[in-house]
């Protein structure tokens, strides 16, 4: 790079920011210390254009504490610590002002989110690019120019074939339409070339918690000693995206370059911090856990949410793909087993009643008369137990086929198990839409594996409740049922109720959309369950 580039860079700076940094410390960077200092100031500056163009993200903004370190060659976070990397960082603003500002976003959205607390059954390569797919189009629909750069046109033509396809681009359904397209590895890596702004292994593998900063033995054996300085390399002309993912053996290639060292930490001392909130106090504040650092954003997201729709009219409608996402992700989850339970009906079945056995008696005659106890174990008791219900079935349009058999084998499965269900059962699946096209009857285990070789969805037209119910009424008054406790209704919450309730309890199940639960009448319960929640049951 030439004086004269470095020259325009340098007024950028000061053009756009109001860097105050005297003259000579703009120019090109020869040491890592320098860098770093130039590092902080750009990510101050990125979280001060955030700060003022979304008031409302003031809490998650100023939750990191920078770390200049050699964790990462570019930038990630734990979700407590923002690793960044200063050749990364400055070559970042150099080839696009606002760049580190989305990028600083980009960062905060996946914890507000909860993207980096992943479990381990995951496929690691499709879940980094889910998520990052799913934070560009949050910040896409922001629409603020202080956050555009160049790599939000070549996410333009995926986003588009996204939202034609799913509901709502959270990082979930994204996932799993990564997984039905079974794209080769090329492809993934392309796709992730174009949404690409932070490095994730570390939510695969985090640093170890040795307190203090909260990183464990991940330094690379290249890390300067305290008072080493390093020439910095890297700061030619490569794109508004040189830190798209590191081709194999770049990896290590900027690790000292930003690189940290006991002199970079001291110099950060009497300036700002890169984030707000890197004060040397914090810095010595006991790291978290996993679990604890969840927590928090977890009260911090809840807490933006409720601010979101307060006061929805003092941000705009720009704000909606935030509150969208949000209320998503801290809708409270609802145990569909211990759901299912208030369908069970009292009944006695045959085994030992531990509970009401009188434990004296029973050793007193053990005791005395040695292996003759006085008393035997009583052989029945009352338990909470299925017998009679029905599983009703949306078979409209809107409604997939294969979630629909899914969500069936899995009640099932809950209610049979033990305690639940007695071992003769009159069960009816009940298929309808705008009219009841099927009902099953199923009184043991061998019917319903018999059902499910042979079911087919019939109907797919409009949804209508009401002929269900009457259906229903209709069963009872044939005394179809002896002890009928209720009935679960499957659907996506489009249909018409009936005026009047029933005279059995009556659960709506909706598919969670990305959308808001359609309302229900006072008399009904209603649980949303997302795909995801019905594969884990």
């Amino acid at each position: 790079m030439d004086d004269k580039e470095w020259e325009v860079s340098a007024a950028q700076i000061k053009k756009a920011h109001g860097y105050s940094a005297p003259e000579s410390q703009l120019r090109l960077a020869e040491t890592a210390r320098e860098a770093g200092e130039l590092a902080r100031e750009i990510l101050r500056l990125s979280r001060d254009t955030l700060l003022i163009n979304l008031r409302f993200l003031e809490s998650a903004l100023i939750r990191f504490v920078p770390e200049n370190d050699t964790v990462t060659a570019e930038m990630a976070t734990d979700g407590r610590f923002l690793y960044y990397n200063s050749a990364h960082v400055c070559r970042r603003f150099l080839k696009g002002r606002q760049t580190p500002a989305r990028d600083y976003l980009h960062i905060v959205l996946h914890c507000l989110f909860r993207h980096l607390f992943v479990g381990a059954k995951v496929n690691p390569d499709l879940w980094d690019l889910a998520c990052d797919i799913a934070v560009e189009n949050v910040i896409c629909g922001l629409g603020l120019r202080s956050l555009y750069c160049e790599r939000e046109e070549r996410q333009a033509r995926l986003l588009r074939k996204l939202r034609g396809e799913l509901p709502h681009l959270s990082a979930e359904r994204i996932y799993r339409w990564l997984r039905e397209q079974s794209f080769p590895i090329i492809e993934c890596e392309r796709l992730r070339a174009d949404f690409y702004a932070d490095d994730h292994k570390i939510w695969h593998k985090p640093p170890e918690l040795t307190g203090g900063s909260g990183k464990g033995d991940t330094r690379d054996s290249a890390e300067p000693q305290a008072g080493e300085e390093r020439e910095i390399s890297g700061l030619d002309d490569q794109g508004d995206e040189a830190a798209a993912p590191p081709e194999p053996g770049e990896e290590g290639e900027p690790a000292g370059a930003g690189g940290v060292a006991a002199d970079e930490n001291r110099a950060g001392e009497s300036g700002d911090s890169a984030a707000g909130s890197g004060d040397d106090e914090k810095s010595r504040e006991p790291a978290l856990t996993p679990k604890e650092t969840e927590e928090m954003w977890r009260e911090v997201s809840r807490r933006i949410e409720v601010d979101l729709e307060t006061f929805s009219g003092s941000w705009g409608e720009n704000a909606g793909g935030i509150t969208q996402a949000l209320s998503e992700i801290n809708r409270e989850k609802c145990d569909y087993a211990a759901f299912l339970r208030r369908f069970a009906a009292l009944g006695e079945n045959i085994e030992v009643n531990d509970e009401e056995f009188d434990y004296i008696f029973y050793t007193y005659g053990l005791s005395l008369y040695k292996r003759m106890p006085l008393i035997e174990a009583l052989e029945y008791k009352e338990v909470r137990r299925v017998r009679e219900f029905v599983v009703a079935l949306d078979t409209s349009e809107s409604v997939a086929g294969a979630l629909v058999q899914k969500f069936v084998e899995k009640t099932w499965n809950i209610l049979k198990q033990t305690e639940n269900f007695f071992t003769r059962v009159n069960v009816h699946i009940i298929q309808c839409g705008a009219r009841v096209e099927e009902d099953a009857k199923i009184t043991s285990q061998e019917e319903f594996d018999a059902y499910m070789r042979r079911m087919s969805l019939r109907g797919f037209g409009g949804t209508d409740f009401r002929p269900l119910f009457e259906y229903v009424d209709g069963l009872i008054k044939r005394n179809e049922f002896t002890n009928f406790k209720g009935l679960i209704y499957f659907t996506d919450g489009y249909g018409d109720f009936p005026a009047m309730p029933p005279e059995y309890e009556t659960a709506f199940v909706f598919i969670d959309q990305g959308r808001k639960a359609p309302a229900v009448p006072v008399w009904a319960i209603r649980l949303l369950l997302s795909e995801d929640e019905i594969d884990e049951l």
